[in-house]
């Protein structure tokens, strides 16, 4: 008995860790042979295991978010949604996990209930050549409890959207 109560405070600690947050993984991008000053965002795919008509207009709307993201770093002359020939960088992916969550449940359910998580997976490719250049994968997801209050959906999609557009920098020529 003893035993068990001295595993509490491991087991709280291990719950504890496993709430909230977000990571990032990526695979290193090819560096390019001239730096890109155009950026081409296309459409993000759906590719989630139970689709949903929802999850399909907030991964098709996060095309937008990201073009925003990209122009906010201001590393290219040119930032677009619209298809393009010639020399840019197109970014495009596919969406895997999302869910919009529920801040009533985080604050007053904790252990994760509720929570909002957003994952992609993003491919840098040259848009004249068809050439992956590198991938990127981003998920985030709220906090739990009292911290994640204001980690709902819009926050955490922005929050990916900036990384991979902090990546995208790393393509770009300065305007």
């Amino acid at each position: 008995m003893k035993f068990l109560f001295s595993m509490f405070p491991v087991a709280i600690a291990l719950v504890c860790a496993s709430c909230g947050g977000g990571n990032i993984d990526y695979v290193e991008a090819l560096a390019p042979t001239a730096p890109y000053q155009v950026a081409v965002v296309k459409g993000f795919a759906y590719k989630v295991e139970e689709p949903s008509a929802r999850g399909a207009e907030l991964a098709k709307e996060f095309a937008s978010v990201l073009s925003e993201e990209i122009q906010n770093v201001g590393k290219f002359s040119k930032v677009t949604t619209s298809p393009q020939t010639g020399r840019a960088l197109r970014i495009e992916g596919d969406v895997t996990y999302l869910a919009e969550g529920n801040s009533a449940l985080r604050i007053g359910v904790g252990m994760g209930a509720g929570s909002a998580h957003f994952s992609c997976t993003t491919r840098f490719i040259d848009n004249s050549t068809g050439k992956l250049l590198g991938t990127f994968e981003v998920e985030r997801s709220s906090k739990s409890g009292l911290r994640g209050v204001a980690d709902n959906f819009p926050i955490i999609r922005r929050s990916a959207a900036g990384d991979i557009a902090t990546k995208a920098a790393d393509f770009a020529a300065a305007p």
